[in-house]
């Protein structure tokens, strides 16, 4: 059997070699790209005319910025691409290689099969640079088709960009995706059954949820006549900040009802967030849910959400909030309870009191906001109460 063999060593030389080059780009044992776009700057859409030489003397050659543009040197049409990785520095591209009179051209470039649409893909968020690229070549290995990848060097108009993945465009190709293409008359066959791409980049409900799609986005968040268009928030630049966490080997995640689990566990602190309404998260991830599961329920409305009746927690039912909630308490094995709970829960402020002095020495903390979501309107933001029941558990 072949044995694949990862060794950080050639990584970090790889690395340590792009970092001298960022100064005064000479030579690199990667592929070279150099694009002119006669002056123009590169739009996010429509594709604007270019030039694109390439630089390859072969694997495990030196190629230098002088070299002859050897292995491609031809028209391209080339724009930005991507949504939110259009906020970083360093941008994508999609490109595709045409001939003299504009129509798409299809060649083979680092030895991919010939094509006509391209990608270059920038990893400005993923330092290692290969995130990508490991995952395509471990799909490939299991035997399925993913996008073949290469790193290169870029240069733009004069001005060394940096550190690129050059990459197969994603589409239907007898060597990208071989499924048969849909005409308007076929109802059965392969046409119909033998395969589908679907695409999941649209933007998301703006609170962070995946509730529907947008139906209307505008520069403002309302219209003259007040109605919503869309949150602010769809307009800030997404920063990701990676979690600290910490292995000590005390760390356990369970993925189980609440209600059953409390039975089988012991802590010195309980912290609670149950659902307080009707709605939970099920709801507003209702899309995810359905890419996940793939069980192609029947969806309805103007979100299209599918029943999901089976997956409501006891929490968010009314009659039967009180009965989970007080079956939690007194199975609960612990030194103090923190209950995080709104003013506007489907559970009685008395009921909750109620079980949690039985179980010890009950204090609340309470603090204002504005209700949060799209659905209150700008001029109905009520305010809400958020409480905290702190319960010292009494000893028994």
């Amino acid at each position: 059997m072949k044995k694949n063999i990862f060794n950080p060593a050639i990584i970090f030389a790889f690395l340590l070699t792009s970092a001298v080059y960022s100064q005064t780009f000479t030579s690199s044992n990667l592929p070279i790209f150099i694009i002119d776009t006669y002056g123009q700057p590169i739009p996010d859409e429509p594709k604007i005319p270019g030039w694109l030489g390439i630089i390859f003397n072969g694997e495990g050659n030196i190629n230098n910025i002088t070299d002859p543009w050897n292995h491609y040197n031809g028209h391209i049409a080339i724009e930005i691409r991507g949504s939110s990785s259009q906020m970083f520095p360093k941008k994508q591209y999609g490109m595709d290689t045409r001939d003299a009179s504009g129509e798409d051209l299809n060649v083979s470039l680092l030895g991919f099969p010939e094509e006509s649409d391209w990608v270059l893909y920038a990893p400005y968020s993923d330092k290692s640079l290969m995130r990508n690229i490991l995952a395509y070549k471990i799909g490939r290995d299991l035997g399925h088709y993913a996008t073949r990848t290469h790193l290169c060097e870029v240069v733009l108009n004069g001005d060394y960009a940096g550190v690129y993945v050059f990459e197969e465009k994603i589409k239907r190709d007898k060597n990208r995706v071989d499924i048969k293409k849909m005409g308007t008359g076929d109802i059965a066959g392969d046409a119909v059954t033998g395969g589908y791409i679907f695409a999941v980049d649209k933007i998301a409900n703006t609170v962070g949820q995946y509730d529907a799609y947008l139906k209307h986005i505008g520069k403002t968040s309302y219209d003259k006549n007040g109605k919503h268009l869309s949150d602010s928030n769809i307009y800030k630049k997404i920063q990701l900040k990676m979690p600290i966490i910490i292995f000590d080997g005390n760390n356990e995640v369970f993925n189980t009802d609440a209600n059953k689990l409390i039975k089988d566990i012991k802590c010195d602190v309980l912290y609670l967030d149950p659902p307080y309404n009707h709605r939970q998260y099920v709801d507003s991830y209702h899309l995810l849910e359905n890419i996940i599961r793939w069980e192609k329920p029947v969806v309805f409305g103007k979100t299209k959400k599918f029943n999901r009746d089976y997956l409501k927690s006891k929490y968010s039912k009314k009659g039967h909030a009180i009965y989970a909630f007080e079956d939690l308490i007194n199975n609960a094995k612990c030194k103090h309870i923190f209950l995080s709970y709104n003013n506007e829960g489907i559970i009685p402020d008395e009921e909750i009191e109620r079980v949690l002095k039985n179980k010890g020495e009950l204090k609340i903390y309470k603090t204002q906001y504005k209700i949060f979501g799209n659905g209150a309107g700008q001029s109905q933001k009520r305010p809400i109460t958020e409480r905290v029941f702190y319960c010292k558990v009494k000893n028994k």
